[in-house]
């Protein structure tokens, strides 16, 4: 369910990769060879990252609902019976 990258972060995206192939590995890399890299990550390594921000934000809304919860509990007031 990962979401395409716009034109424009395509562009820096494989910009980038060839940068780091250039100074990291003093090799270039074509554009042919970037586009099918950047396919990979986003296939097969992309998902993870995902994952990990959709399982932070979940952390995040639980807390959220628990401190919620509790501010519910103090300002409920005595039912008298």
């Amino acid at each position: 369910m990962l979401k395409s990258l716009t034109p424009e972060q395509k562009k820096f995206a494989a910009a980038e990769l060839k940068r780091w192939f250039d100074d990291e590995r003093d090799e270039p890399i074509g554009d042919l060879g970037v586009e099918l890299l950047l396919d990979l990550i986003a296939e097969r390594i992309a998902p993870f990252y995902f994952n990990q921000g959709v399982q932070a934000a979940r952390r995040k809304v639980e807390d959220g609902a628990a401190r919620l919860a509790e501010d519910l509990d103090v300002t409920e007031l005595p039912e008298r019976t």
